[in-house]
């Protein structure tokens, strides 16, 4: 057998290194492709999760934000509005009892229609108070234990604004008024105690609600 010469034998060498090379290459080319393709989708997949668990907590937070707001302007006109009605009332009642006091001197009744209006206005007061009541007992589920402890304190001054000074039955006699007028000397003015609670609880409210816009809004509002 004809010996291959030295120089060709070098050249079948470098050959087969040049081979091996290119293949040594093409593998570590395609394992690296490989390797930064899983890299890059499991990178991919981390912010994919990463941006929809940002997404629904900031959704979560922002319908929270929504009802917290809901609640503290409900309550807030709530107790406004009840404020009104009860000074509404709380005068037409003195009417009405001195309408009564001044029929029964002259020997007449009062009539049908006044204690009807009496009634209606009654109800219109207790209808607009347990709305009230109503929209109170919402803000204990998206308040927090502040707020929470300012809500028997408000519910209280409701309801001793709602009897102070009212003048009401059947025993205006026994009050000892000397004159129909001093039925309406009396202050029908909403409480002091009324106004005071219902600015604490707003107050708690509205922090609530800062701290709530902070953690949805924070990082933009400090931009």
């Amino acid at each position: 057998m004809k010996e291959v010469p030295k120089k060709d034998k070098k050249k079948l060498k470098k050959a087969k290194s040049d081979t091996f090379k290119i293949v040594l290459t093409a593998l570590l080319t395609s394992m690296f492709t490989g390797f930064v393709s899983y890299f890059l989708m499991f990178s991919q997949l981390k912010e994919e999760q990463n941006y929809w668990k940002t997404r629904t907590k900031a959704e979560k937070v922002s319908q929270l934000l929504e009802k917290q707001i809901e609640i503290f302007d409900n309550v807030n006109s709530g107790i406004l509005l009840t404020e009104v009605l009860a000074k509404d009332f709380k005068l037409y009642s003195a009417k009405f009892m001195s309408t009564i006091e001044l029929s029964l001197a002259g020997g007449k009744n009062s009539t049908n229609e006044e204690s009807e209006i009496l009634n209606n206005k009654a109800i219109e007061y207790h209808k607009q108070i347990n709305q009230l009541a109503t929209d109170i007992q919402m803000s204990e589920m998206y308040f927090g234990a502040k707020v929470d402890s300012l809500i028997n304190p408000l519910s209280e001054s409701l309801n001793s604004n709602y009897q102070n000074n009212l003048i009401l039955g059947d025993t205006t006699r026994l009050k000892g008024y000397k004159n129909v007028t001093e039925y309406f000397k009396r202050d029908f003015n909403t409480t002091k105690e009324l106004s005071e609670n219902r600015l604490k609880i707003l107050k708690a409210m509205r922090s609530e609600i800062d701290s709530t816009a902070e953690i949805l809004y924070g990082d933009y509002l400090k931009n």
